[in-house]
């Protein structure tokens, strides 16, 4: 059976759920996940990673820089360890690479 939430209790269940996400127990400490949803429309939503690591769709193991998705989201995400855009180097730059 379905229930249908009114605004209010949308907001505390969004809120819990952003505060069980947030935080994540991983290899022994705890650390903040700095993975973030983003309300689009009515009909999407978009998960990404606001500390420029990679997201990895749970269910599937795919890996992506942001995911946008129907609403409501019948996908989990978690964010990964893996940098964003791997080439950078830590002034910004992007390595040139010779093939």
């Amino acid at each position: 059976m379905a229930y249908e939430l009114d605004s209010m209790a949308k907001v505390c269940y969004l809120k819990a759920l952003h505060l069980m996400i947030g935080l994540n127990i991983l290899k022994g400490w705890c650390s903040y996940v700095m993975l973030r949803e983003e309300i689009i429309s009515d009909t999407l939503i978009k998960h990404y990673s606001d500390a420029g690591f990679l997201i990895r769709q749970i269910e599937t193991g795919a890996l992506y820089g942001e995911a946008v998705d129907l609403r409501p989201c019948r996908y989990t995400y978690e964010e990964t360890d893996i940098p964003e855009n791997p080439e950078e180097e830590e002034d910004g730059e992007v390595d040139n690479v010779e093939g």
